[in-house]
């Protein structure tokens, strides 16, 4: 037997049992991480017929795998048919979610077993925004002027260089909320990801929970 027919079998097998509870972020680290499955974006072309992106389109790819076609994954041995399927839903992410460069982002992470980096714990502080190196790993600069200034000496004005060491925001307000909206854009991806399996009804080992990461982690209330 092939190693796809044994795989087929193998799955129908499981198929019998009861179906493993999951959340969609263990279900997509599962389909990217341990199956290994790739996510191949639609063509330009395909990308136009039927319902466009969406659970249309992903539904269409589904059903071309029940007739025996493949739809996503690669690599030397094949995949199971649910993280396929997983695959499938995500390379049809909706464009206000960041469509396909955010699915490709997502699968990235989700092969990674991480989720994205919301800055645990920053704080905005300030820093001296040059280093001068040194022997001992560099100091804060002075060398930039700011202006003249003078002062009275006996009736004489002696004329000076003020100097100050410029400082900036590290890490800045601007980065640590720049931070925060892509985790938010990927929890809320992640819940069409889950309704849009859901409604597919095709995933055949599985079935998805309500559990979802934290709305806010960094939020005390979360």
């Amino acid at each position: 037997m092939s190693k796809i027919g044994a795989r087929k079998a193998q799955d129908m097998v499981s198929y019998g049992r009861a179906k493993k509870p999951v959340s969609i972020q263990r279900l997509l680290e599962w389909a990217f991480r341990r199956e290994r499955v790739q996510l191949e974006l639609p063509k330009a072309e395909e990308a136009m017929i039927g319902a466009g992106y969406g659970i249309g389109s992903s539904l269409r790819l589904i059903r071309r795998a029940e007739l025996g076609c493949r739809i996503d994954g690669g690599g030397s041995s094949p995949c199971h048919e649910d993280a396929e399927t997983v695959a499938a839903i995500l390379s049809h992410l909706s464009d206000v979610y960041g469509g396909h460069r955010f699915a490709a982002q997502m699968a990235e992470w989700a092969r990674m077993g991480i989720t994205p980096d919301w800055m645990p714990g920053a704080q905005p502080k300030v820093v001296p925004a040059i280093i001068e190196p040194s022997a001992k790993g560099g100091r804060p600069t002075r060398s930039v002027v700011a202006g003249i200034d003078a002062y009275d000496v006996d009736g004489r004005l002696v004329e000076y260089e003020v100097r100050v060491c410029p400082i900036t925001w590290s890490p800045s307000p601007s980065q640590i909320a720049a931070a925060r909206r892509e985790y938010m854009r990927w929890r809320l991806a992640l819940r069409e990801v889950r309704l849009n399996l859901v409604t597919s009804g095709m995933l055949r080992a599985h079935e998805l929970t309500d559990a979802m990461p934290p709305q806010e982690p960094w939020s005390k209330s979360s």
